[in-house]
């Protein structure tokens, strides 16, 4: 296996109280494609930590180089 280096960018995004759903919706349409066009990949988004409200999320994308993360 070869060692490939690669940028991990964890975002965390507040939505409006109800907001989850939509928000699913235009990232499953617009925002997930987007990115596989551009050779990333979303590894993970995660909500309902305990603590935290369930309109907080938590996206972790992997990128396969410093050019396209900076895209």
């Amino acid at each position: 296996m070869a060692n490939e280096a690669a940028i991990y960018e964890q975002r965390q995004v507040s939505l409006r109280y109800g907001g989850l759903a939509a928000c699913m919706a235009y990232a499953k349409k617009q925002i997930w494609p987007d990115l596989n066009r551009q050779g990333a990949r979303v590894l993970c988004l995660l909500n309902g930590f305990i603590g935290d409200l369930p309109e907080e999320v938590i996206q972790i994308t992997r990128f396969p180089d410093l050019d396209i993360w900076n895209g």
